[in-house]
């Protein structure tokens, strides 16, 4: 049995020679990420923008995501909305040319149906669609109800990520306890392993 330090050398020899082991996961290094971080905020926000110790963690993501998404996790009114609507997306396609679609969760629920009867869902065409995925205020929306069937999409859309290397981005004002009530330990547990987890505390920037 081959032990660790030589699988180790196996994956190093592999990655020089250009191997990846099907790794099709999206990194994100942008160089000076947390000045080009506060001025893309500067940019939305003007005078309003204030940086705190959430921020600089952001800024080690996208100095090295080591290919796992973001999930930004707190109290609200911090700035989690404009990272993953507005902030995020804008770096990501100037400094890496990179493409970023973004939806609520309530919007995953979202279906319509065709002339011919067919259901076409908003799920089904995000995660045709997109390698990357935003999903802001997770937690909030109820299951979805298309026809008799019931359907849960974030948990789906976590499953998917992890199967198909899709690089997720979400916000959500729930804790660790109440998203597990929501979506169970399974779903949690994937989340844990694709994402990095941001924590915003302290009070809102709107009041």
């Amino acid at each position: 049995m081959a032990n660790p330090i030589e699988i180790q050398r196996l994956i190093a020899a592999q990655r020089k020679r250009g191997f990846t082991g099907g790794d099709q996961r999206v990194y994100i290094r942008i160089s000076d990420a947390r000045q080009r971080l506060m001025e893309a905020m500067v940019d939305y926000l003007g005078e309003r923008t204030q940086w705190t110790q959430e921020y600089d963690e952001v800024a080690q993501w996208l100095t090295d995501n080591d290919g796992r998404g973001l999930m930004l996790i707190g109290n609200p009114g911090r700035g989690k909305t404009v990272l993953i609507h507005h902030v995020l997306p804008r770096l990501l396609n100037e400094q890496c040319h990179l493409y970023v679609n973004c939806y609520t969760a309530l919007e995953l629920n979202d279906y319509e149906i065709d002339p011919r009867g067919k259901v076409r869902t908003q799920y089904q065409r995000i995660v045709k669609e997109n390698k990357i995925i935003a999903v802001d205020d997770i937690g909030t929306e109820p299951d979805a109800q298309v026809f008799k069937e019931q359907h849960c999409y974030f948990s789906e859309l976590v499953d998917e990520c992890e199967r198909k290397q899709k690089l997720l981005l979400c916000s959500t004002n729930l804790d660790r306890d109440e998203l597990v009530q929501r979506y169970r330990l399974r779903t949690m547990d994937r989340l844990t392993a694709i994402t990095r987890r941001v924590w915003f505390e302290g009070e809102s920037f709107r009041r």
